[in-house]
């Protein structure tokens, strides 16, 4: 669901839709959601951890379904930011998201 969305914003803004995620990345990206859910906060992870990659991330309370609130989190954080909207169309993706507390995170790296 989340890999639809990405790739819809893809196609929208010029690019193809994205199909080799980097497991590896996901799992780090899935970690790092996991953080954010525990301080209850969007941050982006330290340069150190990030090596070359860029990092999306955001936390939005939970609207309707886990789909919509993604599709808010892309459409209305992302988008709206041109450094975020970057890293949605690069060459490389992984991505990860997490729900907690009536909150969901997500984090999409980009290289």
């Amino acid at each position: 669901m989340v890999t639809d969305l990405i790739n819809e914003f893809r196609i929208q803004n010029g690019k193809e839709p994205f199909y080799d995620w980097n497991s590896v990345e996901n799992q780090y990206c899935e970690l790092h959601c996991f953080h954010m859910s525990r301080i209850k906060d969007a941050i982006h992870a330290p340069d150190y951890l990030l090596g070359h990659r860029g990092e999306a991330c955001a936390r939005h309370y939970w609207d309707w379904d886990l789909k919509h609130t993604v599709s808010k989190i892309i459409w209305e954080q992302f988008a709206n930011s041109p450094g975020h909207k970057a890293i949605l169309l690069k060459d490389n993706l992984a991505y990860a998201v997490t729900q907690d507390n009536w909150m969901v995170y997500l984090t999409i790296r980009g290289w």
